[in-house]
């Protein structure tokens, strides 16, 4: 009982947590629909942090510049989410990003940057390493996991 309760605690230790959202710097009728086909909160909203899943071991931060429309107005898509460090497609990074937008025939997509961080990366933002700083949350775990093996020695 002893080692699942340990167990559980650094699970609870080591979950990274990322900011998920996506926003667009335009902020047209159009645009808007675009965004909200995403289900996801806008990037400037409070509330977008989340525990990413087990598999996912790095946060991100995509930044798609486009144009849109007839007039060519210039624009940025910006997606946070979980990712994994390899780079592969997932949770809207550039690859995903890009191929979703691929029928959206009055988007002309242009640069696109992702930028990944993780616990190991940066020993002071572990959580919502894409945004500000989670590391009272790793405190309190390891807090709680030094109080359990105290108890029980």
């Amino acid at each position: 009982m002893k080692l699942v309760i340990v167990a559980a605690l650094l699970s609870v230790a080591y979950s990274l947590k990322c900011h998920t959202c996506i926003s667009s710097s335009l902020t047209d009728d159009a645009t808007k629909a675009i965004v909200a086909t995403y289900n996801l909160k806008a990037c400037d909203a409070t509330g977008t942090s989340g525990d990413c899943d087990s598999a996912l071991d790095a946060c991100f931060t995509t930044t798609l510049k486009y144009t849109y429309g007839e007039d060519k107005k210039a624009g940025v898509f910006t997606s946070k989410g979980c990712g994994k460090k390899d780079k592969s497609l997932v949770n809207w990074n550039c690859a995903a990003l890009k191929a979703s937008l691929t029928q959206q025939k009055t988007i002309t997509q242009g640069e696109c940057k992702d930028v990944y961080c993780s616990a190991k990366d940066d020993k002071e933002n572990v959580d919502n390493c894409n945004a500000d700083s989670g590391s009272s949350t790793i405190f309190y775990s390891l807090s709680l996991l030094l109080a359990v093996v105290f108890y029980h020695l």
